[in-house]
């Protein structure tokens, strides 16, 4: 009996608790030459993803969804991520250039 109550009071107090889990607002991609760093991110929705160019020369994303503008060297350019999934993008200047983007 004293076991069950304990069972009940340990139930009831974890419910009073939210689980709080901070959600950044975006996830930085470095442009670098001949390639994405890092090459997969995993966001939850509502994550932005954050392109910064740190090459020496243009680049841009493809993606099944958007499309950056060409960025030159120190430019950045963010697209939030609304749908799940896994997606993959492409440099459309540089091929070989790929990464991953994993939405929950």
């Amino acid at each position: 009996m004293r076991n069950a109550a304990l069972c009940v009071v340990l139930l009831f107090c974890t419910a009073c608790f939210e689980k709080i889990v901070e959600v950044p607002d975006f996830v930085e991609v470095q442009m670098t030459p001949g390639s994405f760093t890092p090459d997969t991110v995993r966001v939850m929705k509502g994550t932005a993803i954050r392109w910064i160019n740190s090459d020496t020369v243009a680049h841009n994303t493809e993606g099944p969804f958007w499309a950056t503008p060409t960025l030159a060297p120190g430019r950045s350019f963010d697209e939030r991520m609304h749908h799940g999934g896994p997606y993959e993008y492409r440099c459309t200047l540089h091929s070989g250039e790929r990464g991953w983007i994993i939405v929950r």
